[in-house]
C-alpha cells in the first residue's frame, strides 16, 4: 500500500548541541507499545520537581538504544550542573553533536505524522546523514501538557 504523507515540514534549522544529561524514567518499547508513552510521562511528571525544584523546565522524550523493532525512550528533564540524579531516576548523557531541529506545531498526538516526514521525506531528499546518537523530542515553555498543544521540536542527529 502506498503511503500518503500529508504533513508539510518546515526547513529545519541546525544546532551544536553541547553535552546534554537528562535525567527521568525510562522505558523499553516495542513499537507496537508506543502508544503507551503518554502513560510514562504521566508518570514522570510529578516526579520534576525532584530534578528542577523551580520554574517550568523543558522536557525531553529521548529516543535510544532502538534497533529494527524496538527502542528505550527517557521522560526527563536538564539535570542542573553539580547536582545529582534523584534515586530511582535514569540518567543519560546525550554527546554534544549536530543537530537537525524540526518545529512539530500540531496537537502532541500527531507527532508521529511528523517524525515519518522528516525519515521518509527530508532526510533522503536532503544532504544530511543521520549519526548513530540519541535523537528527542524538546518541549518548551509553548507546550501546554494539559492540552498537548503548543508545539514542540524534534532534534535528529546528523553529520555537520
Amino acid at each position: 500500500m502506498e503511503q500518503n504523507n500529508s504533513t508539510t515540514l518546515e526547513p529545519p534549522r541546525f544546532e551544536k548541541l553541547r553535552d546534554l544529561n537528562i535525567v527521568g524514567v525510562s522505558r523499553y518499547y516495542p513499537f507496537e507499545k508506543v502508544g503507551e508513552i503518554p502513560d510514562q510521562w504521566q508518570s514522570f511528571a510529578p516526579m520534576i520537581p525532584q530534578v528542577v525544584s523551580s520554574g517550568a523546565p523543558a522536557t525531553y522524550g529521548v529516543i535510544y538504544n532502538g534497533g529494527d523493532e524496538s527502542f528505550d525512550y527517557l521522560s526527563g528533564v536538564e539535570l542542573p550542573a553539580g547536582n545529582q540524579a534523584p534515586k530511582g531516576m535514569v540518567s543519560l548523557i546525550v554527546p554534544a553533536q549536530a543537530y537537525a531541529v524540526f518545529w512539530h506545531a500540531g496537537h502532541v498526538a500527531t507527532l508521529r505524522e511528523t517524525c515519518d516526514a522528516i525519515w521518509s521525506d527530508w532526510l533522503p531528499s536532503s544532504d544530511k546523514a543521520v549519526v548513530e546518537a540519541p535523537w528527542f523530542e524538546r518541549y518548551g515553555d509553548r507546550f501546554n501538557p494539559m492540552t498537548g498543544s503548543g508545539g514542540l521540536e524534534v532534534w535528529i542527529p546528523v553529520n555537520d
